[in-house]
């Protein structure tokens, strides 16, 4: 399963080599060879990084990082059909990670749209900015943005799933979207060893679609999921099934830590993924009798970010969820890091109950997962 690991020391050449490499090769066209240098320098603060071949997943690529970022020892991840990919994502989260950990400790930076609920902290909780939830990296500002407040409605609809119990739709993806999607997933799974998979529709609240990936083993057990939200389903799922992908390779190794260094080796993370693995069936998820059936070819929007951004803002504001955005990025990065904060969406904190977390929860047929203490995230 491990294909190599490299050693501090090893990474700057090692990873300078590796992308040069790929920024020359026709199948690597998200990568240019301008970013190479940036990506080394950042790729530095690395003191250890892993590249692994999923067994369930062996068409995926998943590079994992170990980095030391405002004095404590972080985890990273990054997957992708490629391996510039992975590692550009792996470097997303590293910038993000440093970006929050200066904002923390520092003066508010700067709101790049919106604010007036989160200025006037109309629930009483403050903002965060080391959070994670609703951070994103990009190249792009607007393009940070917009993956910001995506994630942010993704939690949202994650928690009234499996906090409220609403239950979700079976998804059914039409015409060339399933095509696309189940050569997708081919190309993912490869041969890989065995897994029962499904996509579900959470939501489409806000004009976005929010999709769960989910897969067990054969034996019914050994729950992994995913969760993405994206303007079309298609997109969304995609995503999903990669992030689920990237939680089975998690939970090996989680299992591997707990072998080899006991229950003390384990982090929190890890051992919420090996609860959720040991105690839900499928039996157990908010899933209604209904199909969704999407994407029968239609484009996903082909609107600047920018514009969706400002869409996106707007139609959250007319729903009574002003977001506020915030430039987190750091000089000498090759990424900048957006911030989105909406206090009435619905958290991954169990601490924060959203009106609309309440609201779900009293009008729900099914039994929420929380009942069964198994955190989702």
């Amino acid at each position: 399963m491990f294909k190599f690991i490299l050693e501090a020391d090893e990474i700057r050449q090692q990873l300078k080599t590796v992308l040069e490499d790929c920024a020359k090769d026709e199948h690597h066209t998200d990568m240019v060879s301008s970013t190479v240098d940036a990506l080394v320098r950042h790729s530095a603060r690395l003191d250890l990084l892993i590249a692994i071949v999923p067994p369930e997943a062996p068409g995926l690529h998943f590079i994992g990082g170990v980095a030391t970022v405002d004095g404590r020892k972080i985890s990273l991840t990054g997957t992708g059909e490629t391996f510039s990919g992975a590692l550009t994502r792996l470097n997303g989260e590293l910038a993000e990670a440093i970006a929050r950990a200066l904002a923390s400790r520092h003066s508010r930076p700067p709101l790049v749209l919106g604010g007036c609920a989160v200025a006037a902290d109309t629930d009483g909780r403050t903002v965060d900015f080391g959070d994670s939830n609703g951070c994103a990296a990009h190249i792009d500002l607007e393009d940070a943005s917009f993956s910001a407040l995506l994630e942010l409605i993704e939690r949202d609809a994650a928690m009234l799933w499996w906090r409220g119990g609403r239950p979700a739709d079976v998804l059914q993806l039409q015409g060339p979207s399933r095509a696309r999607f189940r050569d997708f997933r081919n190309r993912l799974r490869a041969d890989g060893e065995a897994r029962e998979d499904l996509l579900l529709l959470l939501s489409e609240d806000f004009g976005v679609a929010t999709v769960a990936a989910v897969s067990f083993a054969p034996n019914g057990l050994r729950f992994a999921s995913g969760i993405a939200a994206r303007p079309d389903a298609f997109s969304a799922a995609c995503a999903a099934f990669r992030e689920m992908c990237q939680m089975e390779v998690g939970l090996r190794l989680a299992a591997l830590k707990r072998e080899h260094s006991g229950e003390q080796g384990l982090s929190d993370g890890d051992r919420r993924q090996l609860r959720r693995a040991r105690l839900i069936t499928r039996a157990m998820l908010p899933i209604s009798d209904a199909a969704a059936r999407r994407g029968d070819g239609e484009p996903a929007s082909t609107r600047a970010a920018g514009d969706q951004v400002r869409a996106l803002a707007s139609r959250l504001a007319q729903d009574g969820l002003e977001p506020a955005l915030f430039d987190l990025s750091v000089a000498d990065s090759p990424f900048v890091v957006a911030k989105a904060i909406c206090p009435k969406l619905q958290s991954p904190s169990y601490q924060h109950v959203s009106a609309r977390l309440r609201n779900v929860q009293q009008s729900a047929h099914f039994d929420a997962i929380v009942g069964h203490n198994v955190p989702l995230y």
